[in-house]
């Protein structure tokens, strides 16, 4: 929906907007319109909300607003509106063109990018055919990706930029690079699969709200201490490209094997990041590209090895970073602004913070100093809503499978169940998202349905499992599907004997198994009994019945060629 009216929208004094040409219609015929009967005054209204929305037709406005309405529309049509997508899913937004062209400016302008004149596609594939034939041990994946890709992909990647409205700075914007079809794309997706790896396995770096939310409840409060949050502004676009890949090189031993593979095509990568915007041609000098899957881990490391000797301060309680966000418990407030004050001197990126002694914000959670903390000198979360979300769920009248609908608002039960160590704060934080599921449609039915398979007591083990890999399954029970004796095995399964049917002599069970079998009883997997056209279709065996004649002799009528050609 769009946000007209907005900061960034049309409004006067940039002109005209839809809201403002309907301000201005009410309030030069304000006792006109006073004076429309019941009929036209739903009439009235009516046209303006096919006006917000652009769906009305020009040519039929009222008569007495048809000069007005015209020659606004008009002026609209002339500044060239754009309408983008915002930052943090808050909806569409109309943008003024001059506006926008100036955001992609911004982010395009010297000595981020530099104009160039030829997209060099030949030679970007000349070098990479190069590093691989050269290299020794290359991936096979790599080579059968590069070799179906190669071709395919002979355009610079579209530039564009998306607003921050979430953000009171002029001009805030994302920059996105749309690198999915872009020439290096394999090489980068490989890439990033093998820095993942060596993330994975660096200590103070989040891979998600899941870790994150076990290394909180872990902590135990020995002293007094302060809660410090930073972030790094633009960071994407600001790293020093040749101090990051010096500094991956010379710390992660995978960059520097089978001749430093790796470190080349990572050189290939950050080097060769060439974007179109507003019809011309630049190439990125400062920075990695915002689109290509390799940014996250190379950032994330660089950051990581950057930090790592400073972070590791004794007046450091506990620290932990997702890209660039960080969070740190520090003993006082001047050794949180001593270490924020080191850490904005190792590179050229500038950091942000904030200093709180009862809460933090990080990521999607609130930790505060809470009920546990004055008994068991442990933190308390609870699941952060931004003052900008307006929960923009899929809608209900979308054309998606009912499973996945039911699984998004099952899967918000589950999330704000991890992010709270209070009850009274999970139950809040449900209420919340009821009336926004219930805002995009979703009947109450369906929503109380999935919630009450979530249950409090099941929280920890949410926690300890991930979706799809850790989760254990139940018993599977495989039967031919029979509807006389269905409902005789859901009453086997309800008093299912664990115990009786699996001894302990026989197999060495143990309390965690016993209690996910009680928990999780056996799924029964129906599978369809054999009929007698599959043994004759699987034997090529066909019996052909005399073709029944009509009551009329005579052939049906109809227009469609196909059907009486297939019908003679």
């Amino acid at each position: 929906m769009l946000r007209v009216g907005h900061k960034y929208a049309l409004r006067n004094p940039l002109r005209k907007s839809l809201f403002g040409l309907i301000q201005e219609v009410e309030q030069k015929y304000g006792q006109t319109i006073s004076k429309l009967s019941d009929k036209e005054a739903a009439n009235w209204k009516k046209w303006k909300l096919n006006l917000l929305r652009e769906t009305v037709r020009l040519d039929e406005p009222p008569k007495y607003l048809d000069k007005i309405l015209k020659e606004g529309m008009d002026e609209i049509r002339q500044m060239q509106v754009v309408v983008k997508q915002a930052d943090k899913n808050l909806g569409l937004v109309p943008i003024r063109g001059d506006i926008y062209r100036a955001m992609v400016k911004k982010w395009i302008s010297p000595p981020s990018f530099e104009k160039v004149r030829v997209f060099p596609h030949e030679d970007i594939q000349s070098r990479v055919e190069n590093t691989i034939r050269y290299s020794r041990a290359v991936p096979q994946q790599l080579k059968e990706q590069w070799t179906a890709h190669m071709n395919k992909a002979k355009d610079p990647c579209p530039f564009y930029a998306i607003p921050k409205i979430h953000k009171n700075t002029p001009l805030g914007s994302r920059p996105i690079s749309a690198q999915h079809s872009y020439i290096l794309a394999p090489l980068s997706r490989e890439l990033a699969n093998v820095l993942l790896q060596v993330q994975y396995s660096c200590k103070g770096i989040t891979r998600d709200t899941i870790s994150f939310v076990n290394r909180v409840e872990e902590f135990k409060a020995s002293q007094p201490f302060v809660f410090m949050t930073y972030d790094v502004e633009a960071c994407y676009p600001s790293i020093d490209i040749n101090d990051a890949i010096d500094t991956l090189y010379h710390n992660i031993p995978v960059m520097q094997q089978n001749g430093a593979f790796w470190t080349k095509i990572l050189q290939l990568i950050m080097y060769n990041n060439y974007v179109s915007a507003n019809g011309l041609l630049y190439r990125q000098m400062i920075g990695t590209a915002t689109g290509t899957q390799v940014a996250p881990p190379f950032a994330n490391l660089y950051l990581y090895f950057k930090f790592k000797q400073t972070l590791q301060d004794q007046s450091i309680l506990l620290q932990e970073r997702f890209i660039d966000d960080g969070f740190l418990l520090v003993s006082t407030r001047e050794d949180a602004v001593r270490i924020i004050g080191i850490l904005n001197g190792l590179t050229n990126l500038k950091l942000t913070y904030e200093i709180d002694n009862h809460q933090a914000i990080f990521l999607d959670l609130v930790i505060h100093k809470g009920i546990r903390f004055d008994t068991e000198h442990r933190l308390d979360l609870k699941t952060y809503f931004k003052p900008t979300n307006r929960l923009l769920y899929l809608p209900m009248a979308s054309n998606h499978p009912m499973s996945m609908k039911a699984g998004i608002v099952k899967g918000e039960a589950i999330r704000t169940l991890r992010n709270s160590t209070n009850k009274a704060d999970w139950l809040k934080a449900l209420s919340f998202i009821f009336k926004g599921l219930m805002a995009r449609g979703y009947p109450p039915n369906l929503i109380k349905r999935a919630w009450k398979k979530v249950r409090w007591e099941d929280r920890e083990y949410y926690l300890k499992c991930r979706s799809g890999s850790q989760k254990p399954k139940g018993t599977l029970v495989f039967t031919t599907f029979n509807p006389a004796t269905r409902s005789k095995w859901n009453d086997i399964i309800k008093k299912f004997p664990f115990e009786n049917i699996f001894p302990k002599r026989l197999f060495k069970w143990n309390k965690r198994q016993l209690t996910i079998m009680k928990r999780w009883p056996p799924t029964i997997i129906w599978s369809q009994f054999s009929k007698v056209g599959n043994y004759m279709i699987s034997s090529k065996q066909c019996w052909h019945y005399p073709k029944l004649k009509r009551k009329s002799q005579q052939p049906l009528e109809t227009n469609n060629p196909a059907k009486r050609l297939r019908r003679n």
